[in-house]
């Protein structure tokens, strides 16, 4: 999303960069929004993420809660509401 320019705040030049999703439960399905300046736009299908983003949720430690905050970064991290609920750090040398 980055290299597409989808971020107003971090390019593909940027030394660092992170995006923040927010994950609600709809019945069976997931929304997916991203935070860009403030407001939260809906992620394109075309990136595919909800599936990914399903699979994250299964590793949460509260798998009932119906609202999670997902932020990703250029060092590789995965983080769910801020740590509390999983966090997934690349093997050493792995973080692109």
């Amino acid at each position: 999303m980055i290299r597409d320019g989808r971020s107003r705040v971090y390019t593909l030049w940027s030394p660092w960069w992170s995006m923040t999703f927010r994950v609600e439960r709809l019945g069976d399905g997931l929304s997916v929004t991203y935070l860009d300046y403030g407001e939260w736009y809906p992620v394109p299908s075309e990136y595919e993420l909800t599936g990914a983003v399903a699979a994250l949720l299964e590793l949460v430690k509260n798998k009932g809660r119906g609202r999670y905050e997902l932020s990703a970064s250029s060092g590789g991290t995965v983080s769910i509401d801020r740590d509390r609920e999983l966090v997934l750090v690349p093997p050493a040398g792995e973080a692109k």
